[in-house]
């Protein structure tokens, strides 16, 4: 089957994960599926905050709130020299997500509903040298955080959101279903990012061999956003989903029945 990527972001098939990882059974409304998942999965503190009945995505743009001082540090464990945090201008934060969803939601309504499926709690906190940019962690299901770039309009927004449902995605099929052989995280080896590729930055495109993996399904999405909007840059990924998946290729073994699926049948250039 062609583009299994496409399934990463099929909102039933989200939903039946979810329902299956909360070991719940039967035709559940949408929020009562989202809320068995969260409340298996969640720490108790994005419980509290999390409200399923309200509009969603959650923007929280202040680093004071409750949430964002509880959650914040574990996104910055993995650096170097944290930065201080602070807040966005009063809601520009809400403004272009929800900008950034409208977006989608012209682009790919059924996207942009996983979209919210996806992502109920966005942490919309600067950092000091306003370094744009976008991070999920596997162990908080249901927030992402990202830092808005000081140019950032509606389509940045979107792609940022669009980015980081995937990766939300994976971690959702992950746990549930099993993505990764349990030797992927042991001594893994190193395969080019097919999106670190074509944003450099101060961080290496190379990555380990599940972050790689989940660059690709990113990208394979991403090429499909910019085909209408910046086809020279579609191309680019093109390229660079073509050169990752043959690196990753050479390492299947350490991808489960799903995980090699995903590989094995994923976007295919237009050309």
């Amino acid at each position: 089957m062609a583009d299994a990527f496409h399934s990463l972001l099929n909102d039933t098939r989200v939903l039946k994960a979810m329902a299956k990882g909360a070991d719940i059974r039967g035709p559940y409304p949408k929020t009562a599926v989202q809320k068995a998942w969260f409340a298996r999965v969640c720490p108790p503190v994005l419980i509290e905050a999390l409200d399923l009945d309200a509009p969603v995505p959650q923007v929280l743009e202040d680093p004071t709130n409750k949430l964002c001082r509880a959650v914040l540090p574990r996104f910055q464990n993995g650096e170097s020299k944290p930065e201080p945090l602070c807040p966005v201008p009063t809601n520009r934060a809400k403004i272009l997500v929800q900008q950034g969803l409208e977006l989608l939601g012209s682009w790919n309504a059924p996207v942009c509903e996983t979209v919210r499926t996806l992502l109920p709690i966005i942490l919309a906190v600067d950092v000091a040298s306003r370094r744009a940019g976008g991070a999920s962690l596997s162990d908080l299901p249901g927030v992402i955080w990202i830092r808005l770039g000081n140019t950032w309009r509606a389509e940045d927004a979107a792609e940022s959101l669009l980015h980081e449902a995937v990766h939300q995605s994976l971690f959702l099929h992950d746990a549930v279903y099993g993505v990764f052989e349990e030797s992927a995280f042991i001594d893994p080896p190193q395969v080019p990012s097919a999106v670190r590729t074509i944003y450099p930055s101060n961080q290496e495109p190379i990555r380990t061999f599940w972050a790689a993996f989940h660059a690709l399904c990113v990208a394979e999405w991403l090429v499909v956003w910019f085909w209408e909007r910046k086809p020279l840059l579609a191309k680019q990924f093109e390229t660079a989903i073509a050169m990752s998946r043959h690196h990753l290729k050479a390492h299947a073994h350490l991808l489960t029945p799903l995980g090699k699926w995903l590989l094995d049948n994923g976007y295919e250039s237009k050309e």
